[in-house]
Parts: structure tokens; sequence; C-alpha cells
């Protein structure tokens, strides 16, 4: 609840809304700390996209700590990760020019793993155990590697064919919940 907390008061710092600046360096630091937070029954997958979060909110706010994201990323396997972690890392990544390497991988791994037609492009994931823990959602994830191949590889063919998908999987002018409303609209603005 503190990153979404975070992120939400980031946004708004970010569209130009005042947001009290002690109140979000104390969120900052809790983000900065996050490992200290996460309860220990959480399964290890759960807890490093808590922590991938977490890094993402600390980027979007001007502060990425690409350090603690290689250490998270090398955590496992590249492949190993669910893709909603590598899409909360990408953006940290993308804005260093150190992590070249490890964006080019990333994007290997993203050509490996989307669903793909002519005009659309969608990714699949899971987890195998506490997905409600983070209210889990594939339309959350495509919105977020969006931003994140937006800001590493801005002329991808996937980017319009990711919008297309998020578009596509409305109903009633909205997504299904607002974990994925929040996310598509963060992404979407941010291709528009």
């Amino acid at each position: 609840l503190s990153i979404h907390v975070t992120h939400a008061l980031e946004r708004a710092k970010l569209e130009g809304f005042k947001v009290d600046g002690s109140m979000l360096e104390q969120a900052r630091a809790h983000l900065r700390d996050i490992e200290r937070h996460i309860p220990a029954d959480y399964p290890d997958d759960v807890r490093r996209a808590i922590r991938a979060y977490a890094l993402y909110v600390l980027a979007t706010g001007g502060s990425p700590d690409v350090r603690k994201a290689h250490k998270l990323i090398d955590e496992v396997a590249l492949d190993k990760h669910p893709l909603e972690v590598v899409a909360w890392l990408l953006p940290t990544f993308a804005g260093d020019g150190d992590s070249k390497k490890t964006v080019a991988s990333i994007h290997k791994l993203l050509r490996s793993k989307v669903s793909e037609t002519a005009a659309a492009a969608h990714f699949t994931t899971s987890y195998t155990d506490g997905a409600h823990l983070l209210l889990h959602s594939d339309r959350r994830v495509d919105a977020v590697l969006l931003e994140g191949l937006i800001a590493s590889d801005p002329k991808s063919d996937l980017i319009p064919k990711l919008v297309k998908g998020l578009l596509d999987h409305r109903r009633a002018g909205r997504w299904e919940s607002t974990q994925e409303n929040g996310f598509a609209l963060v992404g979407l603005d941010r291709y528009f």
C-alpha cells in the first residue's frame, strides 16, 4: 500500500500538483528500505516484485537506484523473473548508460514472451503463488512494459501494438480493475 501511495504522490507531483515535500521524502525513504517492510512469509517472487515496484516508483520520482535494480535482477536468471519484475525495472535500466547489455537482454526476453498479431500485442504472465498479494494483472504488466519500452526503445514496433492491445481489452470503456485502469492510463498518457 505504501508503494501505491508513494506512486500516486510522485505522479501528482509530475503533473504539477502541490505535494508536501516532507511527506514525499518520508515515503521515498520507506521505499529505499522496502526490504525491511515486506512480510517474511511472502513468496520470493512476490518479494522481488514488491522490491521492483518500489524501485520503479523511485525512478519515476527521479531517484533511480540502478545498483539495487541490478542486484535484484541478478538474483535469478532473467527468464525466471515474472515479467512484472522486468517491466518495473526496465525504466531504471533505460536511463542508465552502463546498463545497455541488461536492456538488450530484457528486449530479447520480451520478444520471446510477447503474444502478437499484425495489429496488437500483449504479454501473459503468472505467479506460482501470491498473485493476489500484488493485485496482479496482465494488462498492468502490458502498461508498465509500454512505459518501459517507450523509455528504452521508443522506435519499437511493439509500442503501437501494446497500445492497441490495451485499448482492445477495455470493456464498457474501462479495464477490469482499478490496477488495470490506473496503470493503463499512465502508460497511455506516456504514449500520447
